[in-house]
Order: C-alpha cells, then sequence, then structure tokens
C-alpha cells in the first residue's frame, strides 16, 4: 500500500514515516555522486547517489544467514542481491547482472575503498570534494578507432572542455540495448590510462 503511494507521490513518504513512526536514519548517507541522463535520451533524470555501510554485515549478528531486510517493487528495483562492490563489478563482467555507467562508476570507485574509509564517508570523518560531486552529464562520442565511448565531464571531447587534453569516459559495449562490457579511462596531466 505505502510504495504505490510513495510511487504516485514522494510527499507520501513523509506519511508513511509518520504513519508507522520511522524516523529514516539519513545522516548515515554519504552524498557519493550526481548524474544527469545523456540529452539523447527520452526520459532523463538528476539523479544524487548516496552511500552508507550496515552497522552490522549480514548474517553476523545472529550467526545465521539475515532475511532479506529490502524487497523488489516490480518497478524501480525488479531483483535483489547483496554484493559488494567488487562482486557487483564480476557479477556485470560475468553478465550475470546489468549496470548503467553510473551506477558501474560508482561501484569502481567503491570497490578501491577499504571498509574502514566507507564507514568514515559514512561517520563524516571524511568526504567527498567538489570535484567529486559535480554533474556528471555523460556525451556519446565515437573515438578515432571506431570504438564507442561515454565522456564525461573532464574529458577532452566533453561539450564543457576548456581545451585541455585529459581523458575522462567510459569506453562501451552494448548488445540488445544493454551495456555488455565497460572500461573507464582517466588520463590527466599525462598520466598514463587506466582502469579507474
Amino acid at each position: 500500500m505505502w510504495r504505490k503511494k510513495v510511487h504516485a507521490s514522494g510527499s507520501e513518504f513523509l506519511s508513511f514515516c509518520e504513519a508507522t513512526k520511522s524516523v529514516p536514519a539519513v545522516s548515515r548517507l554519504a552524498h557519493w555522486a550526481n548524474w544527469i541522463t545523456p540529452i539523447a535520451q527520452k526520459s532523463r533524470f538528476n539523479t544524487q547517489f548516496f552511500m552508507t555501510v550496515l552497522d552490522t554485515p549480514l548474517g553476523e549478528a545472529t550467526g545465521q544467514e539475515c532475511e532479506a531486510v529490502a524487497t523488489v517493487d516490480g518497478i524501480e528495483a525488479v531483483s535483489l542481491d547483496w554484493l559488494t562492490p567488487k562482486e557487483a563489478i564480476q557479477a556485470f563482467d560475468d553478465g550475470r547482472i546489468s549496470l548503467f555507467i553510473p551506477q558501474y562508476y560508482s561501484l569502481l570507485e567503491l570497490s578501491r575503498l577499504k571498509l574502514a574509509d566507507l564507514r568514515a564517508y559514512v561517520n563524516g570523518g571524511r568526504s567527498r570534494d567538489a570535484q567529486d560531486l559535480v554533474e556528471s552529464l555523460p556525451e556519446p562520442a565515437r573515438l578515432p578507432d571506431g570504438s564507442t565511448a561515454m565522456v564525461l565531464p573532464g574529458d577532452c571531447l566533453h561539450s564543457s572542455s576548456t581545451g585541455h587534453q585529459d581523458v575522462h569516459r567510459v569506453l562501451v559495449t552494448r548488445k540488445g540495448g544493454q551495456f555488455t562490457s565497460m572500461q573507464v579511462l582517466r588520463e590527466v596531466a599525462g598520466k598514463p590510462n587506466s582502469r579507474l
């Protein structure tokens, strides 16, 4: 009942909290990224990404597998699994899950951090700098070698480029409208290309 109401109007979330006497732990959310859907897409979104860390890993509190604390709605989320960032990237690389560029990019960033680092973001001991939170509006580009990339702010091919020669792009392969592979490339001030 509440899920349908909240889907219809975001303001119903406050009504849900009042009716269930719930207080969301928003202070445990770390602002992670801001992505905007490419201009060429029919449906566009300006999406803020947040990250948190569970206080107790699933199953650790009881020594048994925990029952799911989240469920799918069949609209925004059609399946659910608990994965570390590295496991999610591997599942994408293996073709077991689908990801879009913002999710892949964020998971790649998160996979390079230790649990203590992630907790520091959640607890306020660390924060993302302004450059990390700049709006990321990917733009499609055909590279000289014929490959397809989505260029990001900071890339010399992006419309926001100020004439620099930096590289900040995601090489993509698609099949049937789905991304089947992605590789993030960054080259800043002459440093070699590398996966993020």
